[in-house]
Protein backbone atom coordinates (compact mmCIF):
# COMPACT_ATOMS: atom_id res chain seq x y z
CA UNK A 1 0.00 0.00 0.00
CA UNK A 2 1.06 3.61 -0.90
CA UNK A 3 2.08 5.51 1.91
CA UNK A 4 -0.16 9.14 1.74
CA UNK A 5 2.05 12.06 1.90
CA UNK A 6 1.51 14.61 4.27
CA UNK A 7 0.55 18.14 2.59
CA UNK A 8 1.79 21.15 4.04
CA UNK A 9 -1.22 22.95 5.59
CA UNK A 10 -0.04 26.18 4.17
CA UNK A 11 -0.95 24.61 0.71
CA UNK A 12 -3.89 23.23 1.73
CA UNK A 13 -5.10 26.55 2.70
CA UNK A 14 -3.82 28.26 0.02
CA UNK A 15 -5.78 26.07 -2.07
CA UNK A 16 -9.23 26.71 -0.44
CA UNK A 17 -8.23 30.57 -0.68
CA UNK A 18 -11.12 32.37 -2.68
CA UNK A 19 -9.65 35.66 -3.93
CA UNK A 20 -12.34 38.60 -3.18
CA UNK A 21 -13.26 38.73 -7.19
CA UNK A 22 -13.81 35.26 -7.26
CA UNK A 23 -16.07 36.03 -3.91
CA UNK A 24 -17.64 38.72 -5.75
CA UNK A 25 -18.16 37.07 -8.82
CA UNK A 26 -19.85 33.77 -7.32
CA UNK A 27 -22.19 36.22 -4.97
CA UNK A 28 -23.68 38.16 -8.36
CA UNK A 29 -23.90 34.79 -10.02
CA UNK A 30 -26.20 33.45 -7.38
CA UNK A 31 -27.95 36.85 -7.48
CA UNK A 32 -29.06 36.61 -11.36
CA UNK A 33 -29.92 32.86 -10.23
CA UNK A 34 -32.34 33.76 -7.60
CA UNK A 35 -33.76 36.47 -9.37
CA UNK A 36 -34.27 34.52 -12.26
CA UNK A 37 -35.94 32.29 -10.26
CA UNK A 38 -38.10 34.18 -8.85
CA UNK A 39 -39.22 35.78 -11.73
CA UNK A 40 -39.85 32.92 -13.66
CA UNK A 41 -42.57 31.67 -10.23
CA UNK A 42 -43.77 35.15 -11.08
CA UNK A 43 -44.68 34.18 -14.46
CA UNK A 44 -45.72 31.29 -13.90
CA UNK A 45 -48.05 32.84 -11.19
CA UNK A 46 -49.30 35.47 -13.72
CA UNK A 47 -50.11 33.28 -16.30
CA UNK A 48 -52.04 30.99 -13.94
CA UNK A 49 -53.86 34.22 -12.52
CA UNK A 50 -54.75 35.79 -16.18
CA UNK A 51 -56.16 32.19 -16.93
CA UNK A 52 -58.58 32.15 -13.89
CA UNK A 53 -59.49 35.75 -14.75
CA UNK A 54 -60.10 34.65 -18.39
CA UNK A 55 -62.50 31.92 -16.90
CA UNK A 56 -64.45 34.25 -14.96
CA UNK A 57 -64.75 36.55 -17.63
CA UNK A 58 -66.15 34.51 -20.37
CA UNK A 59 -68.72 32.84 -17.31
CA UNK A 60 -69.90 36.49 -16.35
CA UNK A 61 -70.30 36.89 -20.07
CA UNK A 62 -72.00 34.05 -20.84
CA UNK A 63 -74.48 34.51 -17.83
CA UNK A 64 -75.02 38.16 -18.59
CA UNK A 65 -76.86 37.22 -21.75
CA UNK A 66 -75.87 40.40 -22.99
CA UNK A 67 -75.47 40.94 -27.33
CA UNK A 68 -71.79 40.87 -27.96
CA UNK A 69 -71.76 44.72 -29.36
CA UNK A 70 -72.89 45.56 -25.93
CA UNK A 71 -70.12 43.98 -24.10
CA UNK A 72 -67.24 45.12 -26.47
CA UNK A 73 -68.59 48.94 -25.55
CA UNK A 74 -68.26 47.89 -21.53
CA UNK A 75 -64.85 46.60 -22.18
CA UNK A 76 -63.98 49.72 -24.35
CA UNK A 77 -65.20 52.24 -21.50
CA UNK A 78 -63.40 50.06 -19.06
CA UNK A 79 -60.28 50.02 -20.96
CA UNK A 80 -60.65 54.09 -21.42
CA UNK A 81 -61.03 54.83 -17.52
CA UNK A 82 -57.83 52.22 -16.89
CA UNK A 83 -55.70 54.49 -19.21
CA UNK A 84 -57.46 58.00 -17.51
CA UNK A 85 -56.03 56.60 -14.37
CA UNK A 86 -52.84 55.54 -15.50
CA UNK A 87 -51.84 58.28 -16.95
CA UNK A 88 -53.37 60.21 -13.75
CA UNK A 89 -51.23 58.17 -11.55
CA UNK A 90 -48.13 58.03 -13.51
CA UNK A 91 -47.77 61.22 -15.35
CA UNK A 92 -50.27 63.59 -13.34
CA UNK A 93 -52.83 64.13 -16.26
CA UNK A 94 -56.23 63.40 -17.53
Amino acid sequence: MAKKKNVPTSVVEEVQKVSPEQEEQLAKEKQEALLKALNDSYLIKLDEEMGKLHNQFVGFISASKLPLPQVFLVLEILKMETVNQAFSKYIGEK
